[in-house]
């Protein structure tokens, strides 16, 4: 699941509630009309904290006398007294989705309903509908066996991965391999199992990803999607390499790095560079992180989807 999957529906049942509430709101300020005046009042009083010649005892003593005020009215009026201030659904985290950078109930919960669709989500993209018979059963002088046996041992291993979480956690892939030799299937395949099991996943190409990134920098990311990719129990980064070339997009993913492997968050970089190419794409501080505290898969062969259209428009 992508990160406009589970956080979406997060942050679109936070805004629905957020709606009505000031839905509600509003109708009550039209029949009880005296309360506008004074709920403006306090703010005021609130905003005038921030002059050096606050008189703070004064001021106080006139904020609890609004606050009485407005519990009497509402409470005249059969309604609770605090009808008018918003509380949040979870009073843990306050609606955030996350304590101390870990995913709270509320959030896992959402996340428990999303996990019932992710078969839908992926599609056939998941292990029950790994076909190992559409690789290459043709060894190559440079390979030590051929495609299909080297899929089926990564297979083996994927498989291996998503089912030991949590106690894989902190262990890293990257999935280096040219383009249509099942990479990004296979990293689909583990987020599907994993999401089944009721753990939060997130993917995301790097071009997207940085962008994001960038924006959280500017103060941008209003929907808090930084929040998943720094807090998610499993980020996968698909196409490494091809986003954007800037020394604060760099800045930015190192920092999302260092912070997962701090916090042991398990990570998957896709990329259809080799080691040499990517090297060269990245700064020293990235590529040891890519190099040191990932453990690489290679994939070889030549692209299968290209093979199949070729097979298919000779027959």
């Amino acid at each position: 699941m992508g990160a406009n999957d589970t956080m979406s529906m997060f942050i679109e049942n936070r805004s629905q509630r957020r709606k009505e509430f000031l839905a509600n709101r509003n109708k009550i300020y039209m029949a009880l009309p005296q309360l506008p005046s004074l709920v403006a009042e306090k703010y005021g009083i609130y905003i005038s904290s921030l002059d050096e010649k606050f008189e703070e005892v004064a001021q106080n003593a006139r904020i609890a006398e609004i606050d009485s005020r407005i519990a009497a009215i509402l409470k005249a009026a059969g309604l609770d007294a605090d009808a008018i201030q918003y509380k949040p659904a979870c009073a843990i985290c306050q609606d955030t989705g996350f304590v101390d950078g870990i995913a709270c109930a509320c959030l896992n919960r959402v996340g428990a309903e999303q996990a019932q669709k992710a078969a839908k989500v992926y599609g056939t993209q998941n292990f029950e509908s790994f076909k190992l018979a559409i690789f290459s059963d043709i060894k190559e002088e440079t390979e030590r066996q051929s495609q299909r046996k080297e899929m089926a041992l990564l297979q083996k291993k994927a498989r291996k991965y998503a089912m030991e979480m949590p106690l894989s956690q902190g262990q890293n892939l990257l999935f280096i391999g040219k383009a249509g030799t099942g990479k990004t299937f296979l990293s689909n395949c583990i987020a599907c199992e994993i999401t089944k099991m009721g753990f939060f996943v997130s993917i995301s190409s790097a071009n997207d990803l940085t962008k994001v990134l960038i924006d959280k920098a500017f103060g941008r990311d209003e929907a808090g999607l930084s929040d998943v990719y720094y807090n998610c129990d499993l980020l996968v980064i698909d196409d490494l390499g091809f986003e954007r070339d800037s020394a604060l997009a760099e800045g930015e993913l190192l920092d999302l790095i260092n912070s997962r492997l701090a916090k042991k968050k398990n990570m998957i970089a896709i990329t259809s560079m080799d080691l040499v190419t990517l090297k060269n794409s990245y700064s020293d501080s990235i590529f040891s992180r890519l190099a040191g505290e990932f453990d690489a898969w290679r994939f070889i062969g030549e692209d299968v989807r290209a093979e199949a259209a070729k097979k298919k428009k000779r027959s």
